[in-house]
């Protein structure tokens, strides 16, 4: 083989290796953010002043309460590996209408950008219970998220990136908004439907679509734009529904009152405790019930005074009585807070059955109400 053949062989491979330098080096800069969990506590978390706080970390520290052998570190790298590979390929967009279209096409999209892997809505389950459609590594793993991880996605790969993407919720739902003092050919805040493919709706759109009161809005409890803190908060809510349905209230109860700490206008967090108050007001109610039969078949048998049995009975009933009558106040007293806050209780679910064929009609032709590929 002759020298100049080797040479341009070794030219060749230094050309393709500069080609992905840019890569490589983000990557390789990406990897000391892992160095940021050190396994705090999310209580940690929300102890630190806002422009301190990782969302990417955030997110993950709750995933572990129901991943207890999740890598952290893996998820984090798994971020920063998207967040500079998009960088490297769409980087040089500057405007907010670019950006959007940008990310759409990288997360929704088939092509080169993304190795033609693309993340999706999930449509067999609206609203969703899957413990894999509430967290960022589910979908991260999976591809297939819902209203709750495919915006989180999209907040995380802007908190990457440095733009100014922050959370949004409605009833049920969440949704991204990028606000910029630039100017826009829509306007300064850009709401962004993650689960239509980001298609950028209007703030009137989702107040009719969903129904939201006047009140809720003037509260905070919907549309409006949330710091980390509250957004950590309203996600601490959904973890504390897991706790709560597997039997765990302690814990349900203290990540409830825990969101409400740093989200006070947290509605659904209000109304959930409201119904964990309930559930366990019914559970001791059961349990007095079962004890009283216990005790009335035991006298009726071994035929004993009746007054010893009428003050047997009146022990049982002295004893969880009162515990009934505060589960009971407290859930009174939740369920009016939630319903004072302007709590929609009846999500119209055909919105997000709707979303999910404007997100395929985007991956098929590319475009959208609003957005096109770039």
């Amino acid at each position: 083989m002759s020298m100049k053949k080797i040479n341009l062989r070794k030219l060749y491979f230094c050309a393709k290796l500069l080609k992905y330098l840019p890569i490589l080096l983000l990557s390789i800069n990406f990897c000391f953010a892992q160095k940021q969990y050190t396994g705090q506590s999310i209580e940690d978390i929300l102890s630190l002043p806002e422009e301190e706080i990782s969302l990417c970390i955030a997110t993950l520290v709750l995933a572990k309460d129901f991943y207890p052998d999740m890598k952290v570190e893996l998820f984090v790298y798994t971020l920063d590996y998207m967040a500079s590979r998009f960088k490297y390929y769409f980087g040089d967009y500057t405007t907010p209408e670019e950006r959007i279209g940008a990310l759409n096409s990288f997360i929704y999209r088939k092509g080169y950008w993304n190795d033609w892997i693309t993340f999706t809505y999930t449509e067999d389950e609206i609203p969703t219970e899957d413990i894999n459609n509430m967290f960022i590594n589910g979908y991260l793993a999976t591809k297939t998220g819902s209203c709750i991880t495919m915006p989180m996605l999209y907040i995380l790969i802007g908190e990457k990136l440095g733009w100014p993407i922050y959370p949004v919720t409605a009833p049920r739902h969440y949704f991204a908004r990028y606000i910029t003092d630039e100017f826009t050919t829509i306007n300064s805040e850009l709401n962004i439907e993650t689960t239509s493919g980001g298609v950028i709706y209007p703030d009137e759109a989702f107040i009719e679509d969903m129904s939201i009161p006047e009140k809720a809005i003037e509260n905070g409890v919907y549309m409006k734009t949330l710091t980390k803190k509250e957004y950590i908060a309203s996600l601490v809510s959904m973890s504390a529904n897991k706790f709560a349905e597997g039997g765990n209230f302690e814990r349900a109860r203290y990540l409830y009152e825990l969101s409400i700490k740093y989200y006070p206008a947290l509605a659904i967090a209000y109304r959930n405790l409201a119904r964990l108050n309930y559930t366990e007001a019914a559970m001791l109610d059961k349990r007095m019930r079962s004890e009283t039969n216990a005790e009335n078949v035991f006298f009726r048998m071994s035929g004993g005074d009746n007054t010893e049995r009428t003050a047997s009975l009146m022990r049982i009933t002295e004893k969880y009585a009162p515990m009934i009558q505060e589960k009971m106040k407290a859930y009174y007293e939740n369920k009016q807070k939630a319903l004072d806050l302007g709590f929609v209780e009846n999500a119209t679910y055909d919105y997000f059955k709707t979303q999910t064929e404007q997100l395929k009609e985007f991956q098929i032709e590319g475009k959208n109400k609003n957005v096109e590929i770039r």
